[in-house]
């Protein structure tokens, strides 16, 4: 088990230290999420390190009722045509996000967010980012999706695990099929890093796989 070492590591980061050997055979490990100590496995596909993440239990924080100031906020209230935000609701497997469901993949790609006014509005929501996302024309069990964070200055994300999880259970919860679902969010395809992230959820459980490219290296002389 990897102890302060393991807090706040990204799919991308496990997946460094599986390929380069650093974890060990047949070994265990938790990541650390807030309070929460969250089982992490390693596997492969296609000769590849796998990493899958456990979250912690979803939690349902509440529905965003002012749709129109998200459009604006969003950038979509000047698009045309101006369809905005269908519903938006703020889930935490860990970390509250909110999600913005939009009518479309072009709707999703349109949104150009005013970094203060979302800002506020997700204070206000008690959430630290938003995701947009859209399931309309888009294949079965799949969201396409784009993941905006002002409260931490971070303009887009080409992959955001904290916000797929809760979005993996939204997905379920409105598909109302109960028992086991998997689905796949693509992110940061605008950004020319598309991401693939695979969610299995579960009654008592939501759970995230993924794998990693290595994009850059260096060295750190101290």
């Amino acid at each position: 088990m990897l102890e302060d070492a393991s807090r706040r590591f990204s799919p991308g980061v496990w997946r460094w230290l599986a390929e380069t050997g650093q974890l060990g055979e047949g070994a265990s490990f938790v990541q650390q999420l807030g309070e929460e100590l969250l089982p992490v496995s390693i596997g492969r596909e296609n000769g590849r390190a796998t990493v899958s993440l456990a979250q912690a239990m979803p939690r349902h924080i509440g529905d965003v009722g002012d749709l129109e100031a998200l459009a604006e906020a969003l950038g979509l209230d000047k698009t045309e045509p101006a369809l905005g935000p269908q519903e938006a609701v703020v889930v935490s497997t860990g970390a509250a996000h909110m999600l913005v469901r939009l009518v479309s993949r072009d709707e999703v790609d349109r949104a150009e967010p005013n970094a203060s006014m979302l800002l506020l509005l997700l204070e206000r929501a008690g959430a630290q980012g938003c995701y947009v996302f859209t399931t309309s024309g888009e294949k079965s069990g799949e969201a396409y999706a784009r993941f905006f964070n002002p409260t931490v200055g971070i303009r887009e994300d080409p992959a955001t695990g904290s916000a797929a999880g809760p979005l993996g259970w939204l997905l379920a919860n409105r598909s109302g099929a109960g028992g086991q679902e998997t689905f796949t969010v693509v992110q940061g395809v605008g950004m020319g890093r598309e991401s693939h992230i695979r969610i299995l959820v579960r009654p008592d459980a939501v759970e995230l796989t993924g794998s990693a490219v290595l994009t850059a290296s260096g060295q750190l002389h101290l």
